[in-house]
């Protein structure tokens, strides 16, 4: 029986070489869509004379829609409260499609801050409370996603107006009605990719109207902030990154809304929307080698590293013994 002889440096040449040649999958984030709106402490407080609400009907409807890879999951959840009612919570399950072990229902955070590998996307809303209570109303919308392979994905949470939240009023009283209301607003979006061809779109939009249905027009009213964000469109906002990049966004303030010269024995309607969206593209391919692959690259590497140091005895190979 002929003896095989393993040389040292013929096996340190073939490891060398299929380290080389060995395909390495791309660590970490890829592509990145967040989206976050969440409008808390919303109250409805006295202005110049008290207006007292006799009755209103809620109509709470929260959406939520994720797509991945062609994966779709989406849930919805209306709930009407009674007229005169004053609390009309809509809570929608979370969707998500991917990993998404780490993600929890009603997790407005980042989960792809703290959970880079994750390949999803998500989305989720809430409303609960009322204008009408102590403690006012909480509208919370997220969507998400982070691609670390090759896939295409989207987000959608919704609070729509008309199916979601709709209160009918009758201010009560006499002269220059004032109707007064504030809310804490946290906002962030961010797009990052680190791909040539990727893109990551994000935005978030926030929109409140009130209708004298009697006459069938819009009333207008002022909006200021505390913390300076005077501008109300800056609850809405629509960022994009194409290619290598990033883009983070803040909205962290208290608004004012002030209607003022409502009418007496009158019905309004304050309608609210809300929504969050994401959608990403990556390009980038995770290659992850066969087992068998991986084998029979060895064992030929190992053959070549053998012949070449049997070709060169000079070269200082040593024989490890015979098999």
């Amino acid at each position: 029986m002929a003896l095989l002889k393993i040389r040292f440096c013929g096996l340190a040449a073939g490891i060398a070489i299929a380290a080389l040649l060995m395909p390495v999958g791309k660590a970490g984030a890829t592509v990145i869509g967040y989206s976050s709106l969440q409008i808390t402490n919303f109250i409805l407080t006295a202005g110049a004379e008290l207006i007292v609400i006799p009755s209103a009907t809620a109509v709470n409807t929260t959406t939520s829609a994720a797509s991945l890879a062609g994966v779709n999951d989406s849930n919805s959840s209306p709930v009407v409260g009674s007229p005169g009612g004053l609390v009309a919570d809509s809570d929608v399950a979370l969707s998500c499609v991917g990993v998404c072990g780490a993600i929890g229902q009603n997790d407005y955070s980042s989960v792809a801050a703290a959970n880079p590998g994750a390949h999803f996307a998500r989305s989720d809303a809430s409303l609960t409370g009322s204008l009408l209570v102590p403690g006012g109303l909480d509208a919370r919308t997220v969507a998400e996603t982070q691609l670390t392979s090759l896939a295409a994905a989207s987000g959608n949470a919704a609070i729509q107006s008309g199916n979601f939240w709709t209160l009918v009023f009758v201010p009560t009283g006499s002269g220059d009605l004032v109707l007064t209301l504030t809310f804490d607003v946290l906002g962030q979006l961010r797009a990052f990719s680190d791909e040539v061809d990727g893109i990551a779109l994000v935005d978030f939009d926030f929109d409140i109207k009130l209708f004298d249905i009697e006459a069938g027009v819009t009333v207008d009213f002022g909006i200021s902030s505390v913390n300076g964000e005077t501008d109300f469109a800056s609850l809405n906002e629509t960022r994009s990154v194409l290619g290598v990049g990033e883009f983070d966004y803040l909205v962290d303030d208290t608004f004012t809304l002030t209607i003022s010269g409502l009418l007496p024995n009158t019905s309004y309607r304050l309608q609210i929307t809300q929504n969050a969206d994401v959608s990403a593209s990556s390009k980038a391919a995770t290659v992850v080698p066969e087992p068998g692959t991986l084998t029979l690259l060895g064992l030929g590497l190992l053959g070549v590293g053998g012949l070449t140091a049997r070709g060169k005895p000079g070269f200082g190979c040593r024989s490890f013994g015979a098999l």
